[in-house]
C-alpha cells in the first residue's frame, strides 16, 4: 500500500483521520491522561481533531506546488520509518511473549 502526502491529508480532512491521530497521540502522552478528567479529555481531543482536520484541508486548499513537491519526499522518509518502528516493536513484543 502507497501513502501519498495528498492521500494523507485527504485522510486527516475527510476520513476521520484527525481523529484517530489525536486518539494515538494522547494515549500514550501519560500527561495528558492524568492531568484531565474525562469530560475535558473528551473536548480537548475534539478540539484537537478538528484543528488537524482544518489544518489538513487549509494545506490541501493553500499550498503551492513547491511546497508540495518539498514535502512529499520529507512525508515518505517519515511515513516510512512511523511504519517500520511500529511494525518492529510489534515484534519485539512478540518475542517477549515468545520466551
Amino acid at each position: 500500500m502507497n501513502i501519498t502526502l495528498i492521500g494523507f491529508l485527504q485522510f486527516l480532512a475527510f476520513g476521520g483521520g484527525s481523529v484517530a491521530v489525536v486518539s494515538f497521540l494522547v494515549e500514550r502522552w501519560n500527561w495528558f491522561q492524568t492531568k484531565y478528567n474525562s469530560a475535558q479529555k473528551q473536548f480537548l481531543s475534539f478540539l484537537g481533531s478538528a484543528a488537524i482536520g482544518v489544518g489538513a484541508y487549509l494545506i490541501l486548499t493553500y499550498a503551492t506546488d513547491a511546497f508540495m513537491t518539498i514535502a512529499t519526499p520529507i512525508f515518505m522518509i517519515i511515513s516510512s520509518i512511523f511504519g517500520v518502528y511500529y511494525l518492529g516493536q510489534l515484534f519485539h513484543q512478540q518475542d517477549k511473549l515468545d520466551k
